[in-house]
C-alpha cells in the first residue's frame, strides 16, 4: 500500500485534533504523521503487523508539501518588518521536513511557492472589515 499525505492538511488536521498541537515542534509532528499512517494499515512502522492484523503491507508514504516562505516582507497595515526565516512557524516547517526525511519508507516531494510579494486579506476578515466588526487601526499580532 502507499499512502499520500498533503502535508498542509494534515498539519491544520493535526493542530485541531491533538491538545496544543499546534504549538509541537516539526519533529514530533513528522513522527505523529509516519505512526498513524502505519497504524492505519495496522502495520507497526517496521512492516510488521500489530495484533489489530493488518490492511496490507506498506510500501511508502508519500508526503507532499512547499518548503516555507523564507523571505522578508513588511507588513502592509503596521509597517513591521518581517523576517520569515525567524518565524516559529518557519522554524517547526523545516524540523517537520527533516525529520520526514529521516523517517522509514517516507518520501517527501517538495514544490516551490509562487509569487509571494502581496498581502492579500482573507474573505471573512474583509467582510468584518465591510460590516463594521473590525477596524482597520487594529494591529495584528506578528507571525509566530
Amino acid at each position: 500500500m502507499a499512502i499520500l499525505v498533503d502535508a498542509a492538511f494534515f498539519i491544520r488536521r493535526y493542530g485541531a485534533l491533538v491538545p496544543n498541537g499546534r504549538d509541537h515542534e516539526g519533529k514530533i509532528v513528522a513522527e505523529c504523521l509516519h505512526e498513524w499512517a502505519c497504524r492505519h494499515l495496522g502495520d507497526d512502522g517496521a512492516g510488521h503487523a500489530t495484533p489489530a492484523g493488518s490492511r496490507g503491507e506498506l510500501y511508502r508514504i508519500f508526503v507532499y508539501d512547499c518548503p516555507p516562505f523564507s523571505g522578508k516582507l513588511h507588513h502592509p497595515l503596521s509597517g513591521a518588518y518581517i523576517d520569515f526565516a525567524k518565524t516559529g512557524l518557519y522554524q517547526r516547517r523545516t524540523a517537520f521536513h527533516e525529520r520526514l526525511k529521516q523517517l522509514r519508507k517516507v518520501a517527501l516531494r517538495l514544490g516551490h511557492l509562487g509569487d509571494v510579494r502581496n498581502w492579500a486579506i482573507k474573505p471573512a476578515v474583509q467582510a468584518d472589515l465591510l460590516r463594521g466588526r473590525r477596524d482597520l487601526r487594529e494591529r495584528p499580532a506578528a507571525p509566530p
